[in-house]
């Protein structure tokens, strides 16, 4: 992983030349379907494109793009008119949230992980996720299945462009006034009335907003979103998976700067 890591305002400065593409980049359960009402209203509501992949969706005028896996094209991320925000979370937490997540999202949701799988005697992920006895044998499963892709691809990501926010899913969970976003709106080029636009549109489809009214979101957005709260991990992971976890992922809380030691957070866990 190649990182200076910093996140927040200290490190965004505005534009010195009009962007025209701005890419929004997160990975498996770090805020993603949050993003995507976020910039959805506030793309409809200022006329702006705003679409799914690795390139821009039109050619001409501004357009916004958002990757769920961050993996966006090289020839996107070289553009000199390109900003963006990359959104991180706390893998303990990402651990914990995708494994319930996957033990109750309904087949036609994820159709990739509904599929047989020959290393599963022809169970689905999904299906073999469904069919073990606890939590603590769901977190094992996914921490070795779709978590293991996620970190991947958290640590492939290069953290020293200076044209993406570096920004943690933790640090947008505080920013109850929306602050730091409109920081991040002024770091993607926006002008102050676009601005106030996508503040209002943060703090209406945030996570400690409207969002958090089951009537207002519904079974979908239910579903995928469980639990919004920061550290879940020191009341959620039991102390076995952590010990586990840090063998395997605890050099990569110390390269994300969620720690400073990879295995002294164990403690913390419960027994």
């Amino acid at each position: 992983m190649t990182t200076d890591f910093q996140t927040g305002a200290d490190h965004m400065t505005a534009p010195a030349a009009p962007v025209r593409l701005i890419c929004i980049g997160t990975h498996h359960k770090t805020g993603t379907l949050w993003m995507r009402w976020v910039f959805w209203a506030m793309c409809y509501k200022l006329g702006l494109p705003f679409g799914f992949g690795k390139t821009a969706a039109a050619d001409e005028g501004r357009n916004v793009i958002a990757h769920w896996s961050s993996d966006f094209a090289p020839e996107t991320l070289s553009r000199g008119d390109m900003r963006g925000l990359h959104l991180i979370r706390d893998p303990r937490d990402v651990l914990i949230s995708g494994a319930r997540y996957h033990a109750r999202v309904p087949d036609a949701r994820e159709p990739q992980l509904a599929s047989p799988d020959p290393a599963l005697g022809g169970k689905s992920y999904l299906a073999h996720m469904r069919s073990l006895p606890d939590l603590a044998a769901q977190l094992r499963f996914e921490m070795a299945g779709r978590h293991a892709q996620t970190m991947a691809e958290m640590t492939a990501w290069d953290y020293n462009r200076d044209t993406f926010a570096e920004i943690r899913y933790e640090d947008l969970m505080a920013d109850q006034d929306g602050a730091l976003f409109a920081d991040i709106l002024h770091f993607l080029g926006f002008d102050a009335e676009a601005i106030d636009i996508g503040r209002a549109c943060f703090l209406d489809h945030s996570l400690f907003g409207s969002m958090t009214h089951r009537d207002r979101i519904g079974e979908t957005l239910d579903i995928h979103i469980d639990s919004g709260a920061p550290a879940r991990w020191r009341d959620e992971l039991p102390r076995a998976i952590a010990e586990d976890y840090a063998e395997t992922f605890g050099a990569d809380l110390v390269a994300l700067g969620y720690e400073t030691h990879p295995t002294d957070w164990v403690q913390e866990t419960r027994p």
